[in-house]
């Protein structure tokens, strides 16, 4: 809700920046509305999460990984980063509550932003595995530069967010990273 508050916001600044540079500078006035019209998808993404979060009939495991799927996709269309994406193929239907689904994905794409942003990784592996014992993990890997956990500033609380987000729902959260060879995030839950 805040960041779709935010955008709309941002994009109406955009408006006027742009009104006032087409008025002086064709050229500048174009990058604007190109930036307006980046802030614009982004927008309707965000919509498009609270959308599916928020839907009923989207609380199932099948839901989940199909939108997991979707996501992915997107997210790395126009990326140089390289990804394996590991998901099974027989999935049960089994229910889940609108906060475990709401959680693991936001999980994930907290992961593979920070990587996106802060990893300078090539290839990224993301695999979701469920056991006869209805116990599944998610997992996102990269082979980036890692991350030094000590140097990151305090007001960084993405690692804490996610934490937060997997003990909400009863889960276990890890993350292990080692300096050159890369960062993993894992959740393990039962789907019960």
């Amino acid at each position: 809700h805040d960041e779709i508050g935010a955008g709309l916001t941002s994009i109406s600044m955009l408006c006027e920046q742009a009104k006032v540079k087409a008025r002086n500078e064709k050229e500048a006035g174009l990058a604007w509305f190109d930036k307006i019209s980046s802030q614009s998808r982004n927008v309707s993404d965000k919509l498009n999460e609270v959308v599916w979060a928020t839907n009923p009939e989207n609380d199932n495991l099948p839901s989940l990984l199909s939108y997991i799927r979707n996501y992915v996709s997107k997210f790395f269309e126009d990326s140089t980063i390289r990804y394996a994406l590991h998901l099974p193929d027989d999935v049960p239907n089994v229910f889940l509550k609108p906060n475990v689904s709401r959680n693991v994905f936001f999980v994930l794409k907290e992961a593979l932003n920070n990587c996106a942003k802060h990893s300078l990784a090539s290839q990224i592996e993301i695999s979701f595995k469920l056991d006869a014992d209805n116990n599944y993990m998610l997992y996102i890997g990269d082979n980036g530069r890692g991350i030094d956990f000590d140097s990151l500033p305090p007001h960084r609380n993405g690692f804490g967010n996610m934490r937060r987000r997997i003990d909400d729902i009863n889960g276990v959260f890890e993350i292990k990273s080692v300096i050159g060879k890369g960062t993993y995030v894992k959740i393990k839950r039962n789907l019960s």
